[in-house]
Parts: C-alpha cells; sequence; structure tokens
C-alpha cells in the first residue's frame, strides 16, 4: 500500500486564521489562511460562496475557524477546503467597534501576516503572534505602538533583528542623531552622505531608542514611538522580501489625525 499517497488525500481538521478571501469563478473561493501546523496556505472553496452547509457563518477576513482542509494533489499548491466553522468573531471586527484606526489596523496586520509569511512552512510563533494581535486589538491604549510592536515582533520571527548599535555600512558606533534603513539594517549620520538614503524615512534619535528598547523586551514611553518606527520596520520588511505594502500608506494616512494628539486622547 502506498501510504504517501493515501495521506496525501486525507483530509484533516485545523484551527485556521484567515487572512484573504479572493473570488475565483461566479460560486468559488480562495482563502489565504494561516495555521501553526502549515503555516499560510492557499486553499480552494467549491462553491464556497453559496454553501450554507459547509460554511454555515460564512468566512471573511479575520476569522477564526475550524477547517477540514485537504493537502494539495500532485503539482498543485492549493489546499482543498472542504469545510470550516467560525469559532469567534474578534472584538475589533465587530460593530460595536466604531474606531476606524482600530479596523484598519486590523486589516493592515492581516495584510502584513499574508504578505510577509512564507507559504506552507510552518511555525508556531507566527501562529501565536496572529492569535495574540487578532485577541488584543480592539484593547490596545496605543494603536500606533500596538502597530510598531508587531511589526518588530514580524521581524524577529523572521530573523531580521537590525542592530540599533552599529552602522550596517561602517560596523562603528552610531552617534546621535537619525538613522536611515539600509539592507538588513541601519546606517547612521556617519555614512548617509555616501548612500542613497531617503530622508524622508529616517528614524529621530528618540525613536530609534524605543526601538532598541523594543527589542530588549522593555517598555519604552508611548510617545517616542511615532511614524518612523513604522517607516523604518516597513522598509526592513519591504528590503528583506523585495515587496511593498501597499496597505502602509493607507494606514498611516488615515492615522494621521491622531499622530499629534496626546497619547490619553489617542487612547480614547
Amino acid at each position: 500500500m502506498n501510504y504517501a499517497a493515501l495521506l496525501s488525500h486525507k483530509s484533516l481538521q485545523y484551527h485556521v486564521l484567515v487572512l484573504r478571501t479572493m473570488p475565483y469563478g461566479d460560486n468559488d473561493l480562495i482563502f489565504s489562511l494561516i495555521s501553526a501546523e502549515n503555516g499560510r496556505i492557499s486553499a480552494f472553496a467549491k462553491n464556497g460562496k453559496n454553501s450554507r452547509k459547509r460554511f454555515p457563518a460564512g468566512l471573511s477576513a479575520g476569522a477564526e475557524a475550524l477547517a477540514i482542509l485537504a493537502p494539495p494533489s500532485s503539482g498543485s499548491d492549493l489546499w482543498r477546503l472542504k469545510e470550516a466553522t467560525q469559532i469567534n468573531h474578534f472584538p475589533w471586527m465587530s460593530a460595536e467597534e466604531k474606531r476606524l484606526p482600530v479596523k484598519l489596523c486590523g486589516a493592515y496586520l492581516l495584510d502584513l501576516l499574508n504578505s510577509f509569511s512564507p507559504a506552507a512552512i510552518a511555525d508556531e510563533r507566527l501562529f501565536s503572534l496572529a492569535m495574540l494581535a487578532m485577541n488584543h486589538l480592539s484593547s490596545a491604549p496605543n494603536i500606533l505602538e500596538f502597530a510598531a510592536r508587531f511589526q518588530l515582533r514580524l521581524l524577529q520571527i523572521h530573523g531580521i533583528c537590525p542592530d540599533f548599535a552599529t552602522c550596517n555600512h561602517c560596523q562603528k558606533p552610531l552617534p546621535a542623531g537619525p538613522i536611515w534603513p539600509f539592507g538588513d539594517g541601519i546606517i547612521g549620520s556617519c555614512c548617509k552622505y555616501f548612500l542613497p538614503v531617503d530622508p524622508a524615512l529616517f528614524c529621530p534619535e528618540e525613536e530609534r531608542l524605543a526601538l532598541a528598547l523594543l527589542f530588549k523586551g522593555a517598555r519604552p514611553p508611548k510617545e517616542v514611538l511615532g511614524f518612523g518606527a513604522l517607516n523604518i520596520t516597513r522598509e526592513l520588511l519591504s528590503s528583506h522580501f523585495q515587496r511593498r505594502i501597499k496597505s502602509a500608506a493607507i494606514f498611516e494616512q488615515m492615522l494621521a489625525p491622531y499622530a499629534h494628539l496626546p497619547t490619553q486622547q489617542k487612547a480614547q
């Protein structure tokens, strides 16, 4: 008996988070899912738009579900989603959540996970990060800090941990002042004149210290984390994976009115 062939067609139940839903034809759907056992996968759901028996609550981006999945057949990377039951509706997705920045941040974090998670590579830390973010987003006192922490943790899981103490170009200790993303690290003002860096993407000294504290597990003052931190982490992700996060600009544009408010007002 060919046990490998038998196992390849066996359907199993998995705890998944829906990252994206895409229509395919008139009635079918393709889901981007992430689980602890399989990492990020794409799954085809035949008649997924209309089958209320197999998908009783429907599945939208951000849904936590128990899914019955069959592995891809030979020559394909698409899993088959046979049925799924939604088991949680996160607070940030509910109609009661009226704060647009919170809802927008949730969509942004899902987009990050979908764009920068390697396909079909299991990582329990990545799935745990996704579930923690979805569960605690609505209660975050500062949405900017929450997004920055998420991005930094994502960098750590993928093994991208920039050295905030030395220049990535000359390897000398960084002097005080702004920093810029460069390759898989950062450069300081000591080398900016020798390299093509975008002055719009610099990160001030106080934000550099805040990022360094985050990597060490400390909790920096909330007011020192601003858009420079988000730019730094986005650029580091982009340079490593050779991709851009299209939703990031929209996210930051929508949050712009909140950027200059005191911390207590942001929390409200």
